[in-house]
């Protein structure tokens, strides 16, 4: 009897989509959007740009297959060897201030005051400012009849610049803009990185009879190490994309040509001259550039970044 009953009885079906499998499945919602924004605006270009870069294109016509022909192009451009080492000049000046000079401005954050609050919220609005807007700004200032810095020269009596019209001035001038820029966002690392730090080191050495400069030195500075590499890759990375300050400050043809980068110089190709094919192909030997920088600096942080553990 108990038999034919259990044969009877229907068997529970099992649900098609299992907890885990609901699980896996919000999960892969909750992801995709960033997933297929990677693939459509990042991994997607790339790949249009290797194949771009192998064609030669005017942003109307079909592009035509042309092979190696740009990359040996740019063995002889000397315009793009003279934005090459312009770039290269750019990082070897502008990563060590944006490196070092934080930090001392990091460190006088971290005091106690009333007011320090707003300090840092001032400090922090260039890197959220326009490039653009901040460029202008910066212009304005230098002009040369009407700007505030060869004002204050003037009541000072002291002799004016010819800031606008100097490339050497100018270049001074994107420098100076470019470490004020980043000052704000690095400071801001590093600040957290002070936070973080164990007292018991300071204690130790005041207890040992440090002063402040030793303990900055010989503490501080090497246990800031991880931030002072994460700055390093990032102010690289930006460096070698500055863009906005060539093109306010490089009206003039002999200031672009003695200010003019790698990202400047696809920008002009790709949509002032409409040879984006050619743009594309110095556009991969940028993106290389900044891929072999970023990786010796990996490899190079075993030497001289100390992880707390």
């Amino acid at each position: 009897m108990d038999v034919s009953i259990a044969k009877e009885r229907p068997l529970a079906k099992k649900p098609f989509f299992s907890r885990s499998h609901k699980e896996w499945l919000w999960a892969y919602l909750f992801i995709a959007p960033t997933v297929i924004g990677l693939v459509l605006f990042l991994i997607g270009p790339i790949f249009f740009a290797v194949f771009i870069s192998f064609t030669q294109w005017d942003n109307i016509n079909p592009p035509v297959f042309i092979g190696l022909g740009n990359y040996v192009r740019m063995l002889a451009d000397n315009v793009l060897h003279r934005e090459i080492i312009n770039s290269l000049l750019f990082a070897v000046i502008i990563v060590p201030l944006t490196v070092v000079i934080p930090i001392f401005v990091a460190y006088l954050l971290s005091v106690k005051s009333r007011w320090i609050g707003l300090f840092r919220a001032a400090l922090f609005l260039p890197y959220i400012t326009s490039g653009i807007a901040a460029a202008m700004v910066w212009q304005s200032m230098f002009n040369n009849r009407f700007g505030m810095i060869n004002g204050w020269l003037r009541s000072l009596g002291l002799p004016i610049q010819p800031w606008l019209t100097e490339p050497q001035l100018v270049f001074t001038i994107i420098v100076m803009m470019a470490v004020w820029g980043g000052m704000g966002y690095y400071s801001i690392i590093y600040l957290v990185g002070l936070k973080n730090l164990p007292s018991s080191y300071h204690e130790a050495a005041e207890i040992d009879g440090a002063n402040k400069l030793q303990i900055l030195f010989r503490i501080t500075i090497p246990l800031l190490t991880p931030q002072i590499f994460f700055v390093l890759t990032m102010s690289c990375i930006g460096t070698f994309q500055m863009f906005e300050a060539i093109l306010v400050f490089g009206g003039a043809a002999h200031i672009r040509d003695g200010i003019r980068t790698v990202a400047f110089g696809i920008f002009e190709r790709g949509f002032t001259f409409h040879q984006m094919g050619y743009a594309s192909s110095n556009a991969l030997v940028l993106l290389v550039m900044i891929l072999m920088v970023t990786f010796l600096n990996f490899i190079m942080q075993k030497y001289w970044v100390h992880y707390d553990n």
